[in-house]
């Protein structure tokens, strides 16, 4: 696809209120490394998974559990924890994975 053809595509997506449409547009753009578009589209999408994952790739911390405490989501908190724990971070991933009640080895 040309510059002009994404454009109109993203002008598209951006217009209708279609959150599987706004999920695949954030995954495209994620795959090419426009992180910025990505996050832009996944909060269009409610996707706080996404938007947690993403944070954890680029070392945001913070952001990622500030999206999990926002969320609620037990899902987000899991995901959280386990980039913490890779991360060395233990205390906090208890208290993430205290937080969504979902516990792993």
């Amino acid at each position: 696809l040309d510059r002009g053809m994404l454009t109109e595509l993203e002008s598209y997506v951006m217009n209708k209120n279609h959150v599987s449409l706004d999920k695949w547009w954030a995954a495209y753009n994620e795959s090419i490394g426009c992180l910025e578009k990505s996050r832009k589209f996944y909060k269009k999408a409610n996707d706080n998974l996404s938007l947690a994952r993403i944070a954890c790739h680029e070392g945001d911390l913070n952001g990622a559990l500030e999206i999990a405490k926002v969320s609620k989501s037990s899902s987000v908190s899991y995901h959280v924890a386990r980039h913490l724990v890779a991360m060395g971070d233990i205390k906090r991933a208890i208290s993430c994975y205290s937080d969504s009640g979902l516990f792993g080895n």
